[in-house]
């Protein structure tokens, strides 16, 4: 279930491999979008769903619906093509309306 339960608490009593003692030694593998990057995403209001690496969110400041793929590039965008907004770059990612 998305957050892990009904109230949204994103506890996930099956993980094992975080703790207290080793959560300081996580690094960042990347972030999107990436620094220098010319692509502007905003705010991000939501927790991203993350399904066979790749993940999922939504925006509220451009709205729109992100994919990015398991390294972090962005494979495609969904916004409402009725929603009048200013698109940001996507560096030619497909965009769906």
């Amino acid at each position: 279930m998305y957050n892990c339960n009904l109230a949204g608490w994103r506890h996930n009593e099956h993980e094992t491999l975080l703790s207290c003692e080793n959560a300081s030694q996580l690094e960042l593998k990347w972030m999107y979008p990436a620094d220098g990057s010319n692509q502007t995403v905003r705010v991000v209001h939501t927790t991203p769903s993350v399904v066979d690496g790749e993940v999922y969110f939504g925006t509220v400041t451009f709205p729109a619906f992100y994919k990015l793929a398991k390294d972090g590039s962005l494979l495609s965008v969904f916004r409402n093509p009725n929603q009048k907004t200013e698109v940001p770059p996507t560096k030619g990612a497909t965009i769906y309306r």
